[in-house]
């Protein structure tokens, strides 16, 4: 009769190349998630009015056209 052979050897090295796996994923998970700022998004400083200012109408100025001006090409 044989004597049975033991398989604890490589179950304990595919535990820790696992458990290796998982940890090093968890570490670069949490790098990435803390490194990311709203700028990767692609979101820009924009400059945001205060009031501060010595005009108070915050509303964008619309484009005068002169109506009576002849037109060109005909």
């Amino acid at each position: 009769m044989q004597p049975q052979e033991s398989s604890v050897g490589p179950v304990v090295a595919t535990i820790v190349i696992l458990a290796v796996i998982v940890l090093g994923g968890l570490y670069f998970w949490s790098q990435r998630s803390s490194s990311t700022s709203p700028t990767d998004y692609g979101a820009t400083n924009v400059a945001v009015p205060t009031g501060s200012s010595t005009t108070t109408d915050n509303t964008i100025p619309t484009p005068t056209y002169d109506v009576n001006a002849t037109m060109s090409g005909s």
